[in-house]
C-alpha cells in the first residue's frame, strides 16, 4: 500500500482467495477483500427517527445539525463508511437553504444528488424511509430504474454534496456503477429520517467505453474507465459570529441581526476536508471476464492498465495487481489529515436573498421551515426593538450570504506522469502528480483492457 502522507505504510500478508461477482468495480480493504462497514443495529425499523431522538433540526442547541452521523452524532468530521452500487437519476437539487450552503443555494450552484442501488451487503445502510417506494422524495429515482430496467430489491440511499465542489467530468451519471466512501447521515431535515451519504469523501464510478470513450456494452473490445474524485471542502453546520465559536443557527442568526449596517452571514466550512487517516481501496476490473486459455501462448490476451491521479499532499495512491483476484487491479488510497497542505481561504462574493424568499422556497421543497421561520421572527423582533440599523439592503429584510467560489483542479499537473497502457505485471505502482496549491485531496482516472498481441512477419528481403 502507499506510505500514508505523515507515517510509513506496510503491505499485508493474504491467507485465502476471493471470488467475487463480476462487476467493474468494488470498494475493498487494503488487501483487496470485501470492504466491511463498522457495525450499527439497524433491525428496529425505527433507528434512524432514534438517531436523532425523533426530532428535525430547529437550529437550537438542543437539535443544531440537520445532517446527523449515524455512528458519531455530535461528530461533523467522521468519513468511515462505504456504498456500491448503480447510480440514479443525478440532479442538482432546486433549492438549498443558504446558511448550510457556503458554495452556492440557487440558480443551479445547489446540492449534486443522486441514488444509489446498493449492493445486497450495503442494504443494512437504508432506513425505513428508504425502502419506501411511495416516499415522494425518490419518486424520481424509482420511475427511473423501472424504465431502466433497474431491480430495486430493497431500497435506494441518496448521496448529496455539494454542486459546484463537483467538476463535470467527475459528476455521477444514470446508471453507472459507483462507488461511494464518507459520511452515513440521518436527515434531520426531514421529519421521514431517511438516510443518506452526505457529504462523500470519495466518490468512483466506472463505465464501459469505446476507443472514442462513449459508453458502449461490455465486451472484450471495450475498456473499463474508472474516474475518482475528493472532497475538496465541507461545510459546518455550526456557527462563528467573530466571537464565539460552535454556534447554532438561531444563536447565530440573532447576533447578525443585531449588528450595525446590512444582516452578512458567513457561512462557514472546516480548514480541512476531512480529518484522521483514512485508508480505502478500489477493485477495478475489465469489461468482461474472459475464460483461462487452455494454453498459454505468446498471443493470448493480456489485461493492460493506463492510469493518472493528482493529488495535494494529503493523500498517496498505489496501483497494483489485485491480489486476490488475477484479472483486476486494486487503487489503494491512503488519505491523511496530517499531510493537508495549508491553502488560503477560497474567494468568494457576497450574494443578497431576502428570508421571505428563503422560507418560501424552503417550503415548496418541503424543507421542515419551522425553525427557518422561527429564526426570521427572531431578526424581525430585533429589528423593531433596536430600531432601524440595518442599512442598505438589511433594510428591505434581505440578508447578504458569503458564497464561496467553486475550487479549480490543478492548472499545471493534469499532464505529468500519466503512465500509458501497460501490461499488469509491468505496471509501476505508484506514479503521481502533486499540485499542493489545489484543493482535491486526490482526483484521476484509470481505464483497463484487454489486449491480444499480433504477430508480426518479416517481409521479403528484410
Amino acid at each position: 500500500m502507499p506510505d500514508i502522507p505523515g507515517q510509513k505504510g506496510e503491505h499485508l500478508g493474504l491467507g485465502f482467495v476471493f471470488t467475487p461477482r463480476w462487476t467493474l468495480l468494488d470498494i475493498s480493504q487494503i488487501n483487496g477483500s470485501p470492504w466491511t462497514n463498522p457495525a450499527f443495529d439497524t433491525g428496529d425499523p425505527g433507528w434512524s427517527s432514534n438517531v436523532v431522538q425523533g426530532k428535525t433540526m430547529d437550529g437550537t442547541s438542543a437539535h443544531p445539525l440537520e445532517w446527523v452521523s449515524v455512528l458519531n452524532p455530535q461528530v461533523e468530521q467522521d468519513d468511515e463508511v462505504a456504498l456500491v452500487g448503480t447510480a440514479l437519476n443525478p440532479h442538482n437539487a432546486g433549492f438549498d437553504v443558504p446558511f448550510t450552503h457556503p458554495f452556492g443555494f440557487d440558480s443551479g450552484l445547489t446540492d449534486f444528488e443522486f441514488t444509489i442501488v446498493p449492493d445486497p451487503d450495503y442494504a443494512a445502510l437504508l432506513a425505513t424511509a428508504n425502502k419506501d417506494p411511495n416516499n415522494q422524495a425518490y419518486a424520481d429515482a424509482w420511475a427511473e430504474a423501472k424504465a431502466s430496467g433497474i431491480s430495486i430489491p430493497v431500497g435506494l440511499l441518496p448521496v448529496e454534496t455539494d454542486g459546484p465542489l463537483v467538476p463535470p467530468a467527475y459528476r455521477i451519471e444514470h446508471g453507472d456503477r459507483v462507488a461511494v466512501y464518507g459520511r452515513w447521515i440521518v436527515d434531520a431535515g426531514h421529519n421521514d429520517f431517511h438516510a443518506e451519504i452526505h457529504p462523500p469523501l470519495l466518490m468512483a464510478r466506472a463505465r464501459p467505453v469505446d476507443a472514442n470513450g462513449n459508453v458502449t456494452a461490455p465486451s472484450e473490445e471495450a475498456t473499463t474507465l474508472f474516474q475518482l474524485w475528493s472532497r475538496p471542502h465541507q461545510a459546518q453546520q455550526l456557527f462563528t459570529d467573530g466571537k464565539q465559536t460552535g454556534l447554532p443557527l438561531r444563536d447565530y442568526i440573532k447576533n447578525i441581526a443585531t449588528t450595525a449596517g446590512d444582516i452578512k452571514a458567513f457561512p462557514p466550512i472546516f480548514a480541512k476536508s476531512f480529518q484522521g487517516v483514512h485508508v480505502v481501496s478500489f477493485t477495478v476490473r475489465p469489461p468482461v471476464q474472459l475464460s483461462p486459455p487452455k494454453m498459454v501462448t505468446a498471443l493470448a490476451p493480456i489485461l493492460e492498465c493506463s492510469y493518472h491521479f493528482t493529488v495535494n499532499g494529503a493523500c498517496g495512491v498505489e496501483v497494483i495487481p489485485s491480489p486476490t483476484e488475477p484479472d483486476s487491479v486494486l487503487v489503494v488510497l491512503a488519505l491523511n489529515s496530517a499531510g493537508y497542505p495549508a491553502l488560503p481561504e477560497p474567494p468568494s462574493h457576497m450574494q443578497p436573498m431576502s428570508m421571505d424568499q428563503l422560507i418560501a422556497e424552503a417550503k415548496m421543497e418541503g424543507v421542515d421551515i419551522g425553525w427557518l421561520a422561527g429564526a426570521w421572527a427572531d431578526i424581525k423582533e430585533l429589528q423593531g426593538g433596536i430600531g432601524s440599523i440595518f442599512g442598505g439592503s438589511g433594510s428591505t429584510g434581505d440578508v447578504q450570504f458569503r458564497v464561496f467560489d467553486a475550487p479549480q483542479m490543478s492548472q499545471t499537473q493534469d499532464e505529468v506522469n500519466i503512465v500509458p497502457f501497460t501490461p499488469l505485471g509491468q505496471l509501476p505502482s505508484s506514479s503521481q502528480a502533486t499540485d499542493s496549491g489545489q484543493p482535491f485531496p486526490v482526483y484521476g482516472w484509470l481505464k483497463l483492457r484487454w489486449h491480444t498481441p499480433t504477430m508480426t512477419t518479416a517481409g521479403a528481403g528484410s
